[in-house]
């Protein structure tokens, strides 16, 4: 239970020491002077709700079980989302939009799974993971935490919820998602560069140790050899990590891992 205190505005409406429960996907259920309120989906509401009528999330407020007001929210999807799908359509990367929202718009250009719970997000990415996918969810909201959690790696943006950016592996400092072809370009550089890096120091290592088993290496040179190569390849690493052409992702605008990086 939390407890908190609610102010309107300066006609003197206020709501002081209501007792609220928040139930996961539904909504917020409160007690105000002896009375339950309810705030939040028709699923939450003991009775029949009248009949919502336009595009958007659709609240309902009821009091004792008597509803008292509905509620139309709109939403204004990020901006550059058709430039992002496309980017990441050529990337070879399958998009999947999950939304609470019982109507979205249509014209997202990508699948859409409207109406969900966090219950069936989470189900969704179990899914996704059971087929042998790779999974990465972008979410800021709390119903997303859970199929964060279950993803192979997540994003969460900095002005998302708490409980979404403890879920994430890594937070966003921004709100345009045309970041993310830019580094999902940028961690398979980054993977490709280990791998390369790898297979260079072994035979790097390995040509030195028969040359020195063989004494044609002196031990002074063969150290000498060895701090070069690990040089070389902090060189290396730092070069695959440098940002190619058409990358469009901002130094004002880094990727911050709370817990741990994703390699996408």
């Amino acid at each position: 239970m939390i407890r908190y205190k609610l102010s309107g505005p300066e006609d003197g409406v206020e709501l002081a020491g209501a007792d609220v429960r928040v139930v996961p996907g539904l909504g917020v259920i409160g007690w105000v002077e002896g009375r339950e309120v309810r705030l939040g989906a028709a699923g939450l509401h003991a009775g029949e709700v009248p009949v919502a009528e336009g595009l958007g999330a659709h609240l309902w407020v009821s009091v004792d079980g008597q509803m008292a007001l509905t509620l139309t929210l709109g939403e204004e999807w990020r901006t550059g989302l058709p430039e992002t799908w496309a980017q990441l359509h050529d990337l070879g990367v399958e998009v999947e939009v999950l939304t609470g929202d019982a109507s979205p718009p249509a014209d997202l250009g990508v699948p859409v799974r409207a109406g969900l719970t966090p219950a069936q997000k989470h189900q969704r990415i179990r899914e996704l993971n059971t087929a042998g996918r790779t999974v990465l969810v972008v979410g800021d909201g709390v119903n997303d935490a859970a199929a964060m959690g279950e993803a192979a790696a997540a994003i969460a943006m900095q002005r998302g919820s708490e409980l979404a950016r403890g879920a994430a592996t890594a937070v966003f400092a921004g709100t345009d998602l045309r970041f993310l072809p830019a580094a999902i370009r940028l961690a398979r550089r980054v993977r490709q560069g280990v791998g390369r890096n790898f297979w260079f120091a072994f035979a790097y290592n390995v040509a030195g140790m028969a040359l020195a088993a063989a004494g044609m290496l002196h031990p002074v040179v063969a150290a000498l050899l060895m701090l070069g190569s690990s040089a070389l390849v902090a060189v290396r690493a730092l070069r695959s990590a440098e940002t190619g052409e058409g990358d469009t992702m901002e130094r004002a605008d880094p990727m911050v891992p709370p817990k741990s990086a994703a390699a996408v």
